[in-house]
């Protein structure tokens, strides 16, 4: 008896749980909106979203989902592929309603390669299409196109919408590499490059000219019989150019500018441009420590009472590697300096020995005023160095606080 009382009860149990929970499954929770009392906030029993209801009539205690329009463009890009400079072109894209309301439609803005002629029907009614068409001109000297167009609409889940066509250009003439880097150039040595210049119109042209601040300017021009397939090329040719220097030391960044001709074409004349970086070594180059690339000594701050003592290897990059009545003068007067040939058997080094002594008062050379050392190496291409020092002498009692 008692057995049979249990299992009635569970089994009446389960069916109200199973009840409960088809019950919940098709129902549809309403809440209050927070921001206005009268309008109610749907969840969606499929997807669990919060949609806002429309107004119903109280006695029905429905509340149905207010009508919207959808905006839906399946096509935002558009890709025209490879075409020539200075070429016009258009591209509708459809923009559909949805939604079950009607959808509004306006131009937005455009970058400044590209406009908007029109879009077909401001006013785009549920279940129907209207189509907003882009006009571009791909332009002469930018070999990839990239420009975009904005629709804004009355859709609160898409606001605007971005439309963008792009494609490639063919160069007219352009090179590969744009810009050569080149490896350090060595005093008394020749700054060498080259650099691919190639047309994807013209079966052939010719290079009459170059020129540049580099100094010495020399280049030469080879037809490439079978130029790189990523290059597309109709027509290619290999310059090679060489030059002096433009700097003493230190980084430089030039231009090589190239006279070229289209074949056939005896008027027209192109010029292509070539941007040629690097990094130029001084005659006389100092390694160590204590000094910085530019050519900044630093001894840091010293103790009253202790001095300090610094080496500094010093190479020759010329032809003449002999520096052999230097000449060396210091700020301040008790700043110590010998410059002297490096004990060895390699040949174009040198020291520079600097010492402060250890009966300096408290004092500072660090900016204002700063040392400096000056080595005259009477040398026909190094002439005069100078390097700065930085110092300071701290008093005892200082450290103590």
């Amino acid at each position: 008896m008692v057995w049979r009382t249990f299992w009635t009860a569970f089994a009446v149990m389960a069916v109200m749980v199973v009840s409960g929970v088809a019950m919940a499954w098709s129902a549809t929770f309403l809440f209050t909106h927070p921001g206005a009392r009268d309008v109610r906030v749907v969840i969606d029993r499929r997807t669990g979203g919060a949609i806002v209801a429309a107004f119903a009539a109280p006695e029905s205690g429905i509340k149905l989902i207010k009508p919207e329009p959808r905006a839906e463009a399946p096509e935002r890009d558009f890709d025209f592929g490879l075409l020539d400079p200075g070429i016009s072109g258009k591209h509708a894209f459809a923009i559909k309603n949805t939604g079950d309301e009607t959808l509004e439609l306006k131009l937005g803005g455009t970058t400044c390669k590209c406009t908007i002629s029109g879009v077909s029907d401001s006013r785009v009614s549920p279940g129907k299409s209207a189509t907003m068409t882009m006009e571009w001109n791909t332009g002469r000297y930018d070999p990839k196109f990239a420009q975009s167009a904005m629709i804004l609409t009355n859709d609160p889940l898409h606001k605007q919408i971005e439309f963008t066509v792009k494609g490639q250009i063919r160069a007219l003439v352009t090179t590969e590499p744009k810009e050569v880097t080149l490896p350090t150039i060595v005093p008394c040595q020749h700054g060498e490059g080259e650099v691919v210049v190639y047309s994807q119109m013209w079966p052939d042209f010719e290079i009459t000219g170059a020129s540049s601040q580099l100094g010495n300017l020399e280049w030469t021009a080879e037809p490439i019989s079978d130029p790189p397939a990523h290059l597309s090329a109709s027509s290619a040719k290999l310059v090679k150019f060489r030059f002096d220097s433009p700097v003493p030391f230190g980084s430089f960044h030039e231009q090589i500018r190239l006279d070229i001709k289209p074949e056939g074409d005896a008027e027209s004349m192109h010029h292509q441009y070539v941007n040629v970086s690097g990094q130029a070594l001084r005659r006389l180059s100092f390694y160590g420590q204590a000094i910085d690339g530019n050519g900044v000594v630093e001894f840091g701050n010293l103790t009253e009472g202790n001095g300090k003592r610094i080496k500094i290897i010093a190479k020759v990059r010329d032809t003449d590697l002999v520096i052999s009545q230097p000449d060396v003068q210091v700020f301040p007067e008790f700043l110590k300096a010998e410059f002297r040939r490096h004990e060895g058997e390699a040949k174009g080094l040198y020291e520079l020995i600097l010492e402060l002594p250890s009966d300096l008062p408290p004092c500072q050379y660090n900016s204002d005023p700063v040392g400096r050392v000056k080595i005259d190496t009477h040398h026909p291409r190094i002439g005069e160095i100078q390097l700065l020092v930085q110092f300071a002498v701290v008093p005892r009692r200082s450290l103590a606080d």
